[in-house]
């Protein structure tokens, strides 16, 4: 379809609303081909994620785009409304949000839910007691039909980055968890000149890095991820999740 007829079969867009709908990025890479091996065990959540995939793409300086796409399923009823309400989370005040695709992968079809989307925006100060407002808001994307074993799939690109950090890069990306994942991708293009450091917590996942096109890459791939127990109680202080850290600093 041309782009007029693409854009007339999204839902309208409220003034303001920090979101948008439109293509994915040209920079994002697809993944290669999956092993055949068996999935990674259940863990104690009834749900799974087929991909989790997180590519970033840094400019010379100010100036920070993050694909995101996420695919998850509902094992049994007790996560059905998790998955069919996925929530996008950003601030407007330096962040847009363009989402690219909503589907729900079913018996190997795939059923477009773009066109008839409904996003819910909400903002939870969740530090409100302590007299902090970060400005956060939380884009609520709810499907309906969703069925135990579909698959919902969703991508979308944050734009921007929080102007505190003065043009340097600094994340903190989520190796793993309380799902298992099936495959996780995290990719982050900069140029050369741009000296990102690496540090893994609480793992030993070593990134790779190399060049391509002439901008450096840090590339973590890893298949079959089991899921990571939470637990109640656990201070804001301790990394429950393995993560790789990402800075300039």
């Amino acid at each position: 379809p041309t782009p007029k007829a693409t854009l007339a079969a999204h839902p309208a867009v409220p003034a303001g609303a920090g979101y948008r709908f439109g293509p994915a990025p040209a920079w994002v890479k697809s993944l290669p081909a999956a092993e055949s091996r068996p999935a990674a065990a259940i863990g104690a959540k009834a749900r799974r994620e087929p991909l989790v995939d997180v590519q970033v793409q840094l400019a010379s300086r100010s100036s920070t785009a993050t694909y995101v796409h996420l695919q998850h399923e509902a094992l049994d009823t007790s996560t059905l409304r998790d998955v069919s309400e996925p929530q996008i989370h950003f601030n407007p005040a330096f962040q847009q949000v363009v989402i690219h695709q909503l589907a729900v992968l079913r018996n190997g079809q795939r059923l477009d839910r773009l066109k008839d989307a409904r996003i819910e925006l909400m903002r939870r100060e969740q530090q409100l007691e302590h007299q902090l407002i970060d400005g956060v808001r939380t884009a609520l994307v709810v499907l309906n039909d969703v069925r135990v074993g579909d698959v919902v799939d969703l991508a979308y690109t944050l734009e921007g980055e929080n102007p505190i950090f003065e043009g340097r890069y600094s994340a903190l990306l989520q190796l793993a968890s309380d799902a298992p994942v099936e495959r996780l991708h995290l990719r982050i293009e900069a140029p050369p000149e741009r000296r990102l450091a690496v540090k893994a917590l609480a793992s030993d996942v070593v990134p790779e890095r190399f060049e391509e096109g002439g901008r450096q890459v840090i590339r973590v791939l890893r298949e079959r991820v089991p899921a990571v127990q939470d637990e109640a109680s656990t201070p804001p202080w301790f990394k429950v999740y393995p993560a790789l850290q990402v800075s300039e600093y």
